[in-house]
């Protein structure tokens, strides 16, 4: 912003300094033709103080020029004594501003919305958690035993290694839980917290997208306002 406030005074500076080029060119014509007695005095003086009032404005158009530089240079780090000039000039870009461009654009550089974006997948994903304790719980187990025989322990012992006496066993445990009110207590804080989470989301999107369209809105205004002003400049010089 403060580059652009440079731009846009620098702007004011060369137009400052076309009309007081042509206050003194109509100055110097009306001090000719006064000596020629051609005008009267009245017209020479009107000539010269509309000179002396462009010389005016030139200066505050430098001084304001010099003062939103000194503050570009400061935002920049930049020491007082270094030249700077701007690169750019003010035109009127050709095209208007997309309404669904300028969202989307808007939306993805919002760290707010980001944020809540992730918030919303973050209790999406605690939801479907906590959903999955309210159903009921299978758990597949299974062992494997073998068995030494012997007349003796250590006999026995040497036995397990064998193949011989194995005992496997496979099974499916289920669990299903009778009211379960803490689970289903967490379930819905986990949905009000979502919901919460989502209406959040929404409301930046709705601020967004209210600022966003006054703002393209305002840009399209200023555009036709710009080139009506454009076309007016020209008809004046």
């Amino acid at each position: 912003q403060a580059y652009w406030d440079v731009v846009l005074k620098a702007e004011y500076v060369r137009i400052s300094e076309e009309m007081l080029a042509q206050a003194k060119k109509l100055f110097d014509l009306h001090q000719e033709k006064f000596q020629n007695g051609l005008v009267e005095q009245p017209e020479l003086l009107a000539a010269q103080a509309n000179y002396e009032e462009r010389q005016n404005e030139w200066q505050l158009a430098v001084n304001e020029k010099e003062n939103k530089v000194n503050t570009l240079k400061l935002l920049l780090n930049i020491e007082v004594d270094t030249d700077l000039a701007p690169s750019e000039e003010l035109l009127i870009l050709e095209g208007g501003q997309d309404f669904i461009e300028s969202l989307n654009r808007a939306l993805g550089n919002r760290q707010d919305y980001k944020k809540t974006l992730n918030t919303v997948k973050a209790k999406k994903l605690q939801l479907t958690m906590k959903k999955n304790n309210l159903w009921p719980e299978m758990n597949l187990t299974a062992s494997l035993k073998r068995n030494g025989l012997g007349d003796h322990f250590k006999q026995a012992v040497e036995q397990i290694t064998e193949e011989d006496n194995p005992e496997i066993f496979a099974g499916l445990n289920i669990s299903i839980p009778l009211e379960n009110n803490e689970a289903r207590a967490q379930f819905k804080a986990a949905e009000l917290e979502k919901a919460k989470a989502l209406v959040e989301l929404k409301l930046i999107e709705r601020k967004v997208a209210t600022v966003m369209l006054n703002q393209v809105r305002d840009c399209q205004v200023l555009q036709q306002s710009a080139k009506t002003k454009e076309k007016i400049a020209g008809l004046q010089k």
